[in-house]
């Protein structure tokens, strides 16, 4: 009988101590202080920007309350954890009841608590509708052009010289041919079709050419050692393929084998929800003028800029940075664009070639760093929210200069990615967004999607490394806020998943980050993203790519 009273008491100890994770959702215009109430005082806990969201590990019977600013007398709301829902909006039940009764469900999964009002999830499209990046290297002994097989005379795709290699994004089924360049008409190394995990594909001298021009491929020495390179890939990308279930698409040599991991710092992202947090001195300026007058009257009692990461997506890594910019920062940006725009281009030089699509109808613009005090403080700002120092945000170093581009009237960017091949493993590693308009109607278009995201499986996932905990918790409060979480390598769970894609609404001086490649250094397939139609209005957008290791091209 004691031994049953004994287990009756432990288990009801075991449910008063269970630990629930609760989204705290701000929608408030303003940033709120949120605070553990420990009876006689409170322990702040962490802050929150408006219309941002934290997911919080806490335990039953836990209360809070919440501030507009730690010096504040009045409490803005308060709640209490207790058993059936799981989400709580500030401001909405702060205006119902002076305390909140937080309710939270049992057994709800981490990746399923995802709520943001600028963040849309869109739904699953078969693989036949998402676009894919293939490989395409040229084996061939002279320059070919690559179209796209559209049933009538082709789409031009770009140009390969002997040896170089390319990056397309595809579709299942899609199929290309190749033209010998400077002859219209004349067919080289047959056709390729775009299947399920193959993404290497060579172009050959046709077999049948003459003996001479196939001489002529064997006794380069380019065109051996690329042939060689490729033998060793296609061993290397089938064993990759087993191991990780992703196909290996960035850069392979001769000597060094597959690129190397990124050497820059990448920003972690365990689950949805989760908040990092950077302090600059990059501050914001509000007018033009001497810096004394114009870094931000809202700022002149402080040092520092406040910035948060917050993780909008896991799988591929993306994150969503509020009030990034100030409202004249982001003017100034387009004040700055409008008279250097030109019809915006696709590809590169240094593989296939740089050329007008109908894929990208935008217009853009390219703003140097040192272009005047604004554009070098923006600089320095997103060198301290990546981590990185600020001497390698130049085009000498890791950072392109900065594109600002502009959409009206239907412009678009159709699905893309933004690493592609040169022959050489230098990628950009990094891309910032960074809105510089809002959306001019809830139906303006403008979006920016990322139709790939997926949901890994945390129990299915191949690869654990330990993490520290997130810093949105003071983890004194409850002996469980410092464990270590299973951090989802993104290589890990392909094929093991299912579709998060999503969309992010623009809003003027919000950023994005999200991460191009992979932590092995493979690039991320799942990055794909495209700019929605703009319907009504404009949009301004501006992006700063950073690369890894360091920037090749110029």
């Amino acid at each position: 009988m004691a031994l049953l009273i004994l287990l009756l008491w432990l288990s009801v100890v075991a449910a008063i101590v269970r630990n629930f994770n609760v989204t705290i959702y701000n929608t408030y215009d303003f940033e709120v202080f949120v605070y553990f109430d420990t009876g006689s005082s409170g322990r702040f806990m962490f802050q929150l920007s408006s219309k941002m969201y934290a997911i919080v590990d806490t335990l039953l019977d836990h209360k809070y309350y919440v501030k507009q600013y730690p010096t504040a007398k009045e409490v803005l709301c308060r709640f209490k954890i207790q058993a059936n829902s799981n989400i709580v909006n500030l401001q909405d039940k702060a205006k119902k009841r002076s305390e909140v009764q937080l309710n939270i469900a049992h057994g709800v999964n981490k990746t399923s608590l995802f709520s943001h009002p600028l963040i849309t999830a869109l739904p699953e499209l078969p693989d036949a509708a998402l676009g894919r990046s293939i490989k395409l290297r040229s084996l061939h002994s002279r320059g070919v052009v690559i179209y796209y097989d559209d049933g009538e005379d082709g789409a031009y795709m770009g140009t390969l010289q002997p040896g170089q290699e390319t990056t397309i994004t595809s579709y299942l089924g899609n199929e290309f041919f190749f033209v010998e360049e400077g002859f219209s008409k004349k067919r080289v190394g047959g056709s390729i079709t775009v299947e399920p995990d193959k993404v290497l594909f060579l172009i050959h001298n046709n077999p049948d050419e003459t003996d001479h021009a196939l001489e002529e491929q064997e006794a380069d020495p380019l065109l051996s050692s690329v042939s060689a390179v490729s033998s060793a890939e296609v061993d290397f990308g089938s064993n990759y393929l087993m191991r990780t279930g992703v196909p290996w698409l960035h850069h392979f040599g001769l000597r060094t084998g597959p690129r190397h991991p990124p050497s820059l710092y990448m920003w972690p992202a365990q689950r949805l929800g989760q908040t990092h947090s950077v302090t600059t001195p990059e501050v914001y300026w509000a007018c033009k003028g001497a810096a004394k007058e114009c870094r931000s009257p809202k700022l002149s009692s402080q040092l520092s800029l406040s910035l948060q990461l917050q993780v909008v997506s896991r799988t591929p890594r993306v994150f969503l940075i509020p009030d990034f910019l100030h409202t004249f920062e982001a003017d100034h940006l387009v004040f700055l664009a409008k008279s250097r725009t030109k019809a915006s281009s696709i590809g590169s030089f240094a593989s296939g070639g740089v050329y007008s699509d109908e894929t990208r109808t935008s217009r853009n613009a390219w703003l140097p760093r040192q272009t005047d005090p604004v554009t070098d403080t923006v600089f320095r700002r997103v060198a301290d929210l990546l981590q990185i120092d600020a001497r390698l945000m130049t085009s000498d170093a890791n950072a392109e200069d900065m594109q600002v581009v502009h959409y009206q009237d239907g412009q678009r960017y159709e699905a893309h990615h933004d690493w592609s091949l040169h022959g050489y493993p230098e990628s950009r590693f990094i891309t910032v967004l960074l809105y510089l308009t809002d959306q001019a109607a809830t139906d303006a278009g403008g979006e920016t999607t990322f139709p790939r995201a997926i949901d890994c499986d945390d129990d299915k996932v191949d690869s654990v490394e330990s993490v520290e905990s997130s810093n949105i918790i003071d983890e004194e409060v409850s002996g469980n806020f410092a464990e270590a979480f299973s951090y989802l390598d993104k290589s890990k769970c392909r094929g093991k998943s299912k579709s998060r894609a999503f969309q992010v609404t623009p809003a003027k001086g919000q950023a994005v980050i999200f991460y191009n490649l992979l932590s092995d250094g493979n690039a991320d397939d799942l990055t794909l993203h495209e700019a929605l139609p703009v319907t009504k209005g404009e949009k301004w957008l501006a992006n700063i790519w950073v690369w890894d290791p360091k920037m090749k091209i110029k």
